[in-house]
């Protein structure tokens, strides 16, 4: 029927039906930090490589973080008083929500702004 106790009713019915809202709203996941790292030479030449992932899932749907770093440094002794070093890194990170800045999170559609 279409009137008001019918639709009062029909929403008191919907109220209470069995939806986990955080299930579907938010996550439990784990966040996963790996490095790895390896440094090797000679009296001549010395190196050094390092990498690294960290996979945050986010406690909402939009909050999730992926960042991979790399670094290299080579030392080379090219004469008692002359060594070349050079160095170079590098970083992606795949973000929704600014890491350092403040946020304001919609909570009706997850939006962060």
């Amino acid at each position: 029927m279409n009137s008001t106790g019918a639709k009062n009713a029909y929403l008191q019915e919907a109220e209470f039906r069995n939806t986990d809202w955080f299930n579907l709203l938010f996550n439990q996941n784990l966040t996963q930090n790996h490095a790895l790292s390896i440094s090797s030479g000679t009296d001549k030449a010395k190196f050094y490589v390092s990498l690294s992932v960290f996979d945050d899932p986010g406690w909402t749907k939009s909050s999730s973080v992926e960042r991979y770093t790399a670094n290299v440094n080579g030392s080379y002794n090219i004469t008692n008083n002359l060594t070349l070093n050079m160095l170079t890194n590098g970083s992606y990170r795949k973000q929704k929500a600014p890491g350092t800045l403040s946020q304001d999170i919609d909570v009706v559609s997850g939006e962060v702004k």
